[in-house]
């Protein structure tokens, strides 16, 4: 999973997931993390991503 970061100005920075825009933030780490564990995507130790759902099915 290759996460870009990259200024936006005043503090703020995007993050991106190949293309696509995860979000705005002052924390851009942190925002896209929530982001993706809210999605329910998570890493194989291979590095690519699983998309499956985190935790025990409800």
């Amino acid at each position: 999973m290759n996460l870009t970061i990259s200024p936006t100005g005043r503090g703020r920075y995007d993050a991106r997931l190949g293309d696509r825009l995860l979000c705005t933030s002052e924390t851009p780490f942190l925002a896209a993390a929530r982001i993706l564990k809210a999605e329910g995507v998570k890493r194989h130790r291979n590095g690519t991503p699983d998309r499956r759902p985190i935790g025990p099915p409800c």
